[in-house]
């Protein structure tokens, strides 16, 4: 596997927090001014950490979960344009039988909690995307995977989300797994089926009006119930 020569969130969070020596404090400091995807996402946490004023300092383990739980910091940005693209058809066989088994895995590792992803027709995308009821937002990626982008689009009317993203790097022992946190910090999984990097899929029957959350990060393969490995986005819910 190759290293990574990005800062974890670990060593972001604990620079904004005061948390590290001074020799570490300088190794981050000199990093973020040669390196934007770090810079971009310590930007990120110093907005987050600094606009929570009552947020306690835990010990070092814990500050991540701390982090996302006071999290409730809502930026606005402009409604884009939806533009057409390539997506998954239900027409394709592949596309198909990669679902089935990002499904089959799902169940194996995640038994309970668990967001069912669903194929689609592309017309049924399309009326979705243009319902006046569904909300998009942008799709944040940290410095894991800096190169990600796509949108998130949610509708509290009739219950559906639905998920663009194009940049996930194919893994081989692992997975890309979407964790739904809401605002009673109950937390529901999913692994995300790629195909060439990309990925389109919706979750029926979801609790819009309590999102707080949406965020993906790298798992074992199988899926994990509960987040344990980098990071890869997150996109902050503007309930309006």
């Amino acid at each position: 596997m190759v290293k990574s020569n990005h800062l974890t969130e670990q060593q972001l969070i604990d620079y904004v927090l005061g948390e590290l020596s001074d020799e570490e404090r300088s190794i981050v400091s000199q990093h973020t001014t040669t390196c934007s995807a770090c810079k971009r996402t310590l930007i990120h946490w110093e907005k987050i950490i600094t606009s929570e004023s009552s947020i306690p300092v835990p010990p070092s383990a814990e500050k991540m979960d701390l982090v996302w739980k006071n999290l409730d910091t809502k930026r606005t940005k402009p409604r884009r344009k939806i533009t057409p693209r390539f997506v998954f058809s239900i027409s394709s066989l592949t596309a198909i039988l990669m679902l089935v088994v990002a499904l089959a895995s799902l169940n194996k590792g995640m038994d309970h909690d668990a967001v069912q992803i669903a194929p689609f027709e592309e017309q049924e995308r399309l009326n979705f995307q243009q319902n006046p009821h569904t909300q998009q937002l942008d799709i944040e990626p940290l410095s894991y995977q800096p190169d990600l982008n796509g949108y998130v689009w949610v509708n509290d009317v009739t219950h559906e989300i639905f998920v663009e993203i194009d940049g996930l790097s194919e893994l081989q022992n692992q997975d890309h797994q979407l964790w739904i946190i809401f605002t009673d910090n109950n937390v529901q999984g999913a692994i995300i089926p790629i195909q060439e990097g990309s990925s389109r899929f919706f979750m029926h029957g979801m609790d819009v009006e309590t999102l707080k959350l949406i965020k993906a990060s790298v798992e074992p393969k199988g899926g994990s119930h509960t987040p344990t490995g980098p990071e890869t986005f997150i996109v902050e819910i503007k309930n309006e």
